[in-house]
């Protein structure tokens, strides 16, 4: 009796793990397809970022705010929610592109899987040659402006 007593309560045991097993994943399956639900809608600014377009929300909320982004041909506000089919107009320093959004998520993943959240309408990439004046961050013609620290000991050291 006490062999089969005991082959009774595992029998138990063991049932009972699988029942909590399967609600388990029965509940966690629901609470996916309720995050899918509330992901129909998101605002533009945290889009942008997930689909890899802007390093930071701060970067993509400062863009939209200049203007440099549009959604179906208006300038949004950052709150603007985002749906499925929408096309966005996004203009960057090095780059002007037109997407079509496919999946609307919150999540930043790799570059492969920020790439299936839009199809590329069309780009065009800004590579001009830089001017003269545009070459050099600190250059200037020699005697312009204001003098430099060298040039300030040159004429520190000067003999009158």
């Amino acid at each position: 009796m006490n062999v089969v007593s005991r082959i009774h309560r595992f029998c138990k045991s063991l049932l009972r793990q699988i029942h909590y097993n399967v609600a388990v994943s029965c509940e966690q399956q629901n609470q996916k397809e309720n995050d899918l639900a509330d992901l129909e809608k998101l605002r533009v600014d945290k889009w942008l970022w997930a689909a890899r377009f802007f390093k930071t929300r701060g970067l993509a909320l400062d863009a939209i705010k200049g203007g440099k982004v549009e959604l179906n041909g208006f300038k949004p506000k950052p709150s603007k929610t985002l749906a499925v089919g929408d096309v966005l107009s996004v203009t960057q320093a090095h780059r002007q592109v037109k997407v079509k959004v496919l999946i609307v998520s919150d999540k930043r993943g790799s570059a492969e899987q920020a790439q299936t959240l839009y199809e590329l309408q069309e780009e065009i990439l800004n590579q001009r040659k830089p001017t003269a004046d545009m070459a050099l961050v600190g250059y200037r013609n020699k005697g312009a402006g204001r003098p430099t620290k060298r040039d300030r000991r040159q004429i520190d050291n000067m003999e009158w």
